[in-house]
């Protein structure tokens, strides 16, 4: 999940680096583990690798995967 902010015509970066990063706002505090190694973003429950540990039944707490596209689409 992601998105860019363009303010004034640049990209806003936020004071670190992350300023248009809409997956890694708080959805649930101390919540799901995310990638970002913050738990509760948004893209720890909407991430490709968050819809896939929910699908096998892992844990909230596993550590998120790269899962690939053929996966995917063999999940859906």
């Amino acid at each position: 999940i992601g998105m860019g902010l363009v303010l004034k015509g640049e990209l806003f970066t936020g004071t670190h680096s992350s300023g248009g990063e809409f997956g890694h706002m708080i959805h649930r505090p101390g919540g799901a583990l995310c990638r970002c190694g913050r738990r509760g973003c948004v893209e720890a429950y909407a991430g490709n690798y968050a819809i896939w540990r929910s699908a096998m039944g892992m844990s909230e707490d596993a550590a998120p995967i790269d899962i690939g596209d053929a996966d995917m689409r063999a999940l859906a």
